[in-house]
């Protein structure tokens, strides 16, 4: 690897500068927007079980249950907010500014890797967004990172970091799989190439076996979710695009082993090209260049599904581009000879995280507190207030409790009167998420059949209220 000595930009004091506003900006404004539908289901999952109900039953088909456990501590010391609930989710990203400054010390010593990396992780706005988000998705990151520092520091100790990272990962979310296999492939062709040592790798097998076991009462879950990805909209979209009616067509060990195995071939060829200096100025090149473009793209509000993969893996990618962006701006110097040529790279890929980070900062999750408030404040004791698709009652139940509700689909006037005798008005949340409307079957029969009175648009929403006409 390119050694890149200490005084690379940015300095010391500057990191330190940057990595603690960024962190005080997570704490800051956590409070600042609503909570959407999946964080208020989180809520509402983690105060309205028990410790045991919560361990043994699947509140969320989908995800495993060590999150709701640290969602229902928390909370129980600290009550239930907006900034509460996100509060580990941004303890995590903040862990995960020191977890990657210690990876790149580890891994690139005597460098500026470290510090740099932490500074491009502060600011990426896939970071900002998942540690400001009461879901487990920004946590999968925080495992995966002490996952990396137990397989690349050479102690004994370090097994204990493998088994904590791989099994709580494994046990916050199912991408954790994908993170966990990308970095066993990494460890392992470094060992390969690196005097293959077997106590090394008797500390890598103890470790991972023992997270295994602590594992196994999750892996039924984990086939469970897998044989139900085709219908996921995503993996639907992709099926389509290849001409694939059924795109999960192997078992999952079968489908983690091929997953594994391409993963090995791509990262020894990698490392193989690393060995060579056109090929590794090119990959150098072209890994700054990704990054750039990643960055920007995940700056964007589209694909979240894609995102929540991605950014259990995007400190370890931040690593890599890190040290291909200082050694772009050491290789400028030296052919250069001027002071400024050092730090060029390095500024671009920050000011590039930066303005992304800031449209980020302000992309509006579905505002429900706005909605809630407008109801509260103008709507009259004969409104009837209507919902589709059914699950939103979970984020209206949150900011408006107790207050009755019809759930949809509706497609009758009985159904809005029998929650209202004396109803001459019907408010519809609507959601807004890049569609037309109408969005649901019940907007399209509210519209059909009364007169629209009023629209308001919130963030992803929009409240709609009808006459309801006098029974004739």
């Amino acid at each position: 690897m390119t050694r890149v000595d200490r005084s690379s930009f940015p300095s010391a004091h500057v990191a330190f500068l940057l990595v603690a506003a960024a962190a005080i900006l997570r704490f800051a404004t956590l409070g600042h927007q609503s909570f959407w539908l999946d964080e208020t289901f989180c809520v509402w999952a983690a105060t309205q079980h028990t410790t045991h109900t919560i361990w043994t039953t699947r509140l969320d088909p989908n995800e495993p249950s060590l999150y709701f456990l640290i969602l229902h501590w928390f909370l129980g010391l600290t009550g239930v907010s907006e900034a509460t609930a996100r509060m580990p989710s941004a303890i995590g990203s903040v862990a995960n500014l020191a977890l990657v400054y210690g990876l790149g010390r580890t891994l690139f010593p005597h460098t500026a890797v470290g510090r740099s990396a932490a500074v491009l992780l502060a600011l990426a706005p896939i970071d900002l967004w998942y540690a400001q988000e009461a879901r487990m998705h920004g946590l999968v990151a925080t495992a995966g990172l002490v996952l990396a520092l137990g397989l690349f520091v050479e102690r004994w100790w370090a097994a204990v970091l493998i088994v904590a990272g791989l099994a709580g990962g494994l046990a916050l979310d199912h991408t954790m799989w994908p993170v966990a296999i990308l970095l066993l492939s990494v460890w392992t062709i470094h060992w390969f190439h690196r005097g293959r040592r077997w106590p090394a790798l008797l500390r890598v097998g103890a470790g991972t076996t023992a997270a295994w076991f602590l594992y196994r009462p999750v892996w039924v879950q984990a086939v469970d979710v897998y044989d139900r990805l085709n219908t996921v909209q995503f993996f639907a979209n992709v099926g389509r695009f290849v001409g694939l009616q059924n795109l999960i067509v192997v078992p999952l060990p079968a489908a983690l082993l091929i997953f594994a195995l391409l993963c090995l071939v791509a990262v020894g060829v990698l490392w193989a090209s690393f060995r060579h200096p056109s090929r590794r100025r090119w990959l150098e090149y072209g890994t700054w260049s990704v990054f750039v473009a990643a960055t920007v793209f995940v700056a964007v509000p589209r694909l979240y599904g894609l995102k929540q993969i991605l950014v259990g893996v995007w400190p370890s990618f931040v690593l890599v581009a890190t040290w291909a962006t200082i050694a772009i701006d050491q290789r400028s110097r030296s052919r250069s000879g001027k002071p400024w040529a050092s730090g060029c790279a390095f500024v671009v890929a920050a000011a590039v995280s930066l303005c992304a980070l800031q449209f980020t900062f302000f992309t509006p999750r579905a505002d429900w507190r706005g909605v809630a408030a407008r109801l509260a404040s103008d709507t009259s004791p004969r409104t009837v207030v209507v919902l589709d698709p059914s699950w939103n009652t979970l984020p209206y139940g949150y900011y408006r409790p107790g207050q009755p509700v019809v759930a949809g689909p509706v497609d009758s006037r009985a159904a809005l009167v029998a929650a209202n005798r004396e109803a001459d008005q019907a408010c519809l949340i609507a959601q807004r998420f890049g569609s037309r409307p109408p969005t649901s079957p019940t907007e399209a029969w509210l519209d059909r059949s009364f007169e629209l009175l009023s629209t308001t648009r919130f963030a992803r929403l929009e409240l709609r209220c009808y006459l309801i006409p006098a029974a004739k």
